[in-house]
């Protein structure tokens, strides 16, 4: 299998009818991983709007909130996957800040800025990644079938 990187989702070439097969029948199973991955997730972020709305009536739930948050964050990536897929894409986002402006001391600002909105959402908002994970997954399934349907 090769693996090669274009954009946000990387395409699959299989060399090896068996690790498509094997693909195949391992894709449902993660898929539902990753949809109970997305439902964490989602309740991370309601635990980040509760930090940020109760932060100045209540300060004990507002740190509650934060503690839904952080754990459900942690708890997303662990059950849907997508942890790696969001260090690329802060990585990627920080290198077009630090580009996109070439004089010295503000593209290294702009980098660092656009690397921390990155990792914002990536606390914040983990469901996004792993929907990014779960439609990688679905498209290597896609790629597996219709390699095993060219082999047969």
């Amino acid at each position: 299998m090769k693996n090669e990187k274009n954009g946000l989702f990387g395409k699959v070439e299989f060399e090896n009818a068996d690790y498509a097969k094997d693909v195949v029948d391992t894709a449902a199973e993660k898929v539902e991983k990753c949809k109970r991955g997305i439902l964490v997730g989602l309740a991370s972020t309601v635990g980040w709007i509760m930090f940020l709305a109760l932060e100045q009536i209540s300060p004990g739930l507002a740190c509650l909130g934060a503690l839904i948050g952080v754990v459900g964050a942690i708890a997303a990536y662990v059950i849907g996957g997508g942890l790696g897929k969001a260090f690329s894409v802060a990585f990627k986002m920080a290198k077009f800040g630090w580009f996109i402006i070439p004089v010295f001391p503000v593209d290294v600002f702009v980098g660092i800025t656009a690397f921390c909105v990155v990792a914002w959402l990536f606390c914040c908002v983990p469901s996004l990644f792993v929907f990014v994970n779960m439609r990688q997954i679905s498209k290597e399934k896609a790629e597996a079938e219709k390699y095993l349907k060219y082999c047969n």
